[in-house]
């Protein structure tokens, strides 16, 4: 039994063991406020560039699959580069109790910001205004534009997903000893770090696909096909 032990022996009382002495906190740790969530997109504007010829352009590195065909050694006429990605950041605030050597830890809130860089590359054998750098120009501006619409879509998902782990996981956390109060936050940022590389993954899996969709046979056949007929038209 902790606290004070009477030993009955003669009518002799044994000393009280410090040892046995129990200590209470008297807080309770309580948060002020829900922890906020605030997913936001980075203010950037698309960069273009009409000085690179078609073979500068065909040493750039890119992903998309070619719908011709491994065999078909096609050239590139433009190309949207640029990529998704996340950064996060943890917001803690804590109490310290030292005379106790203990305090409270409280989740404040999680920052993410989604950055996009996109760029447009057409070819400058094309000429500004012209038929076919028009054509590429608007192709390019697909590719854009699904990025934006990803981009809108995991603001609402990544919101979800930290909505869920910190429900999961909590957001207030102690009593804790002062001493464990670093590990006990490192580790709680970690967490949440994760999950947020998670959705990084998810979010850039579903961006491949359908930038790849993007670039069908149907959609590159037409680019060509639109400024045949124009030129067509022209000569008659």
């Amino acid at each position: 039994m902790l606290g004070l032990e009477l030993m009955m022996a003669g009518m002799l009382m044994a000393p009280q063991n410090p040892a046995l002495h129990q200590v209470v906190f008297p807080y309770d740790c309580k948060a002020r406020r829900a922890p906020q969530i605030n997913v936001r997109p980075s203010q950037s504007r698309i960069k273009y560039d009409f000085t690179k010829s078609k073979a500068y352009l065909n040493t750039m590195n890119t992903d998309t699959i070619s719908p011709y065909g491994p065999a078909h050694k096609g050239s590139v006429s433009g190309l949207m580069s640029g990529s998704i990605g996340l950064k996060s950041k943890v917001m803690f605030s804590t109490e310290s109790y030292a005379q106790y050597g203990m305090g409270c830890l409280y989740l404040k809130g999680v920052d993410v910001e989604i950055t996009v860089n996109p760029k447009i590359y057409v070819a400058s054998d094309f000429p500004q205004g012209g038929c076919m750098h028009n054509a590429i120009l608007a192709h390019e501006m697909k590719h854009v534009n699904e990025d934006q619409y990803v981009v809108n879509k995991y603001i609402n998902e990544i919101g979800k997903s930290l909505s869920q782990r910190i429900e999961a996981n909590g957001a207030v956390f102690g009593p804790i000893k002062l001493s464990d109060m670093s590990n006990r936050q490192e580790a709680i940022q970690s967490a949440l770090h994760d999950e947020v590389r998670y959705m990084n993954e998810v979010l850039n899996a579903e961006r491949r696909q359908r930038q790849q969709d993007i670039d069908s046979l149907e959609e590159y056949q037409s680019i060509g096909v639109k400024c045949k007929s124009r030129n067509k038209s022209r000569r008659r």
